[in-house]
């Protein structure tokens, strides 16, 4: 790599700061994805057995979350999200990147829970 400011030179001849492995916070993010998946996977452990004993109609959005894939899907993402992160050629492509994937995880996570408790909450208010 070349480290003159000539604004001319191909991009591939140009100097990046990235070093080609995952950053901390790439990391975090892959690990933020293996966390929701197995607590989804923990969740639905607890809670099948719940809405099975008081036949409970679920939402779509809690047969989502309960779908047996659904923790294995997510895990993919992690990875696909590592991966992704990993090969960046940019530090700004790469910082993007992860804070989509940070808010991802954070947006599914409270979909997750919403799916989650929104059943209970219909069963609590069925019992009055």
């Amino acid at each position: 790599m070349c480290d003159s400011d000539n604004p001319y030179l191909a991009p591939i001849a140009r100097s990046s700061t990235f070093s080609g492995v995952p950053s901390l916070r790439g990391t975090v993010s892959c690990l933020l994805w293996y966390a929701l998946a197995g607590g989804i996977w923990f969740g639905r452990s607890q809670m099948v057995p719940i809405y099975e004993d008081f036949d409970v109609r679920l939402p779509l959005v809690t047969r989502f979350v309960i779908h047996p894939l659904s923790p294995l899907v997510l895990a993919i993402i992690g990875c696909g999200f590592l991966m992704v992160t990993t090969m960046a050629r940019t530090q700004k492509y790469h910082r993007r990147i992860q804070i989509i994937s940070i808010v991802a995880t954070i947006g599914l996570a409270a979909v997750a829970a919403f799916g989650f408790f929104l059943p209970l909450v219909v069963m609590i208010e069925s019992l009055n």
